[in-house]
Formats: structure tokens, sequence, C-alpha cells
């Protein structure tokens, strides 16, 4: 087998050979019609040429016999040749059969290669990310700090936390590209982006502290910014 040969390359050979075998069959349609008809002049004239020794009969009766053999010999090639076309047929068929397994293989291994330069770029995002992460995390912490020395509650400084990013992580972000779910349960209201969610964390601080460090709201159990809430308006769901 040719390595080279395509499955295109293939499926025009098959049906350039199935063209062949259709007029195969047209020819031995057309040789059978000349058979029945050679019998058929062969039975008209066997009398005539044969008891009454009538020589225009016989020599038609020799004609109808000459064009029935050649028409029978003729009818036999045909069939060998149809019965040849057939195993050339069965044999492209084989061929086209492994060369598209080769050609999904060589698009799988391609598929691979793709998929391996993407892990890299990954790997690189990922770890940029987890820099920013803990980057972020020690920002979270130091407004907690500073927040708590300046008198605010947890109330309004408990929230800043990485907890946030995991959710809009799974709830908006991964959301979009694993729509069936990543074996997590979603939440509507972190179907945002993250700077949403920070924006709406940092006015509700704001929102519940006072220039002088005194909290209207007091020491009320932790929330979550709400889906919807616009910043500054205050509005949270429990967690």
């Amino acid at each position: 087998m040719d390595a080279k040969k395509t499955t295109a390359q293939i499926d025009g050979e098959l049906e350039a050979l199935r063209t062949k075998l259709r007029g195969l069959e047209v020819k031995k349609q057309s040789h059978a019609k000349a058979i029945d008809k050679a019998k058929a002049e062969r039975k008209r004239g066997a009398f005539k040429a044969h008891a009454d020794g009538d020589s225009t009969a016989a020599a038609a009766l020799a004609k109808a016999r000459e064009n029935e053999i050649r028409a029978v010999m003729e009818m036999e090639d045909i069939g060998s040749a149809i019965a040849e076309g057939g195993e050339k047929f069965q044999a492209l068929e084989a061929e086209r059969e492994e060369t598209y397994r080769r050609e999904r293989w060589e698009a799988a291994r391609a598929a691979m290669r793709r998929a391996q330069a993407e892990a890299e770029e990954i790997h690189l995002h990922l770890e940029a990310f987890s820099n920013l992460l803990q980057k972020h995390d020690a920002t979270l912490s130091e407004i907690r700090l500073r927040g708590h020395e300046a008198g605010q509650s947890d109330a309004a400084m408990t929230r800043f936390k990485l907890t946030h990013i995991t959710r809009t992580l799974f709830n908006f972000y991964l959301k979009r590209t694993f729509p069936t779910g990543l074996g997590v349960e979603y939440s509507k209201q972190y179907e945002k982006p993250y700077t949403m969610i920070m924006a709406q964390v940092v006015a509700g601080a704001e929102h519940k502290a006072q220039p002088d460090g005194q909290d209207t709201v007091g020491t009320e159990a932790e929330t979550e910014p709400e889906a919807g809430t616009e910043p500054g308006a205050g509005a949270e769901a429990t967690a």
C-alpha cells in the first residue's frame, strides 16, 4: 500500500472503479440479451436447415450459433472482469480503512503535541496566577489587619478573603468552560467577574465603617455579596 495516499485519493479510485463495474454490469445484461436472441434465431431456423436442407436457413443458423457462442464467451469474460473488479474494490476499501485510521492517528498525535504546548502555556499562567493570589492574599490580610487596628468590626473586615476568588472562579470563569459542572455546587450570586465582587465587598465595608472607626451594623455574622447588589448598596445574602 502506498502510505502517501490519502482517503480522498482512495475515494476517487473507488468511485472510478465503481463506475467501471456499473459499466460491466450493463455490458453483461446486453450480452445476456444477445444470447437469448441468438437462441431464438437458432430455434426458428433449425427445422428448415436440418429437415428441409434450406441453405439460407442453414447459413442463418450458423450465424446465430456463432453469435451465441461469441456472446456466451464474452459474457464469461465480463463475469471474470466483474469478479476481479470486486476483488480490487474490496482491497481498496481495506486500504481506505487502514489509511483512515492512520490519518486519524496522525491527527490525534498532532492534537497531543498541541495539548503539550497548551499545557506549558497553562502552567505558566497558573504559576503567575498562583503568585498573584499569594500577593492578593497578603493584601487582603493587610486590609483586615489595618481595619482592625482602625477599630473596624469583623463584619466589615472579615469578608476580605480568598474565598470569593474560589467561588467566582467556579461560578463565573470556569462555568463558561465547563457548563456541565466540575462537581461543585454553583451559586448565582457568584456568576460575575471578580472585579465586581471585590467592588461590592469594598463598597459594603465602606458603607458599614464610620470615619471614627464605629460600625453602625455592629458585629453581625460574616456575609457574602448578593447577586444583583450594586456596589455601595449594602444589601447582602448570608453565606
